[in-house]
């Protein structure tokens, strides 16, 4: 795709010396005509595909700008969720037995705050 361009200049040049042949009366003027039709539709075929390679070449370069968008939000999410897994952390650290067996509590510490939250609840309720 790269060598459109030159591509495209080339035919722009073999039409403009083909219309020059014309001019001057240099080979038969229907084949010169034939010529440069068909030279012309190639470089309306060029052309197009230009285009398309232009329009081609802005969808990437947006979809690269928003995939490095994702990435920077994505890369501030992850440092605000270590920041809280850390603050977490020294929380469980600071409060070990305040959530039962994972905090290190025995099993009937565990119990005994489950059966407290539940009389909690009833009384609440009444």
């Amino acid at each position: 795709m790269r060598h459109l361009p030159t591509w495209e200049a080339e035919l722009n040049d073999e039409i403009a010396q083909l219309e020059t042949d014309i001019e001057n009366g240099a080979g038969d003027v229907s084949e010169l005509r034939c010529r440069i039709a068909s030279l012309e539709s190639q470089l309306e075929s060029t052309g197009q595909k230009l285009a398309d390679l232009s329009t081609f070449g802005r969808f990437r370069r947006k979809n690269r700008d928003k995939l490095k968008l994702a990435d920077r939000q994505l890369s501030e999410l992850q440092d605000k969720l270590d920041a809280l897994s850390e603050k977490r952390d020294n929380a469980q650290k600071k409060f070990p037995r305040v959530h039962g067996k994972e905090s290190g509590a025995s099993a009937n510490e565990a119990d005994r705050c489950r059966l407290c939250q539940n009389g909690c609840r009833r009384a609440l309720n009444d």
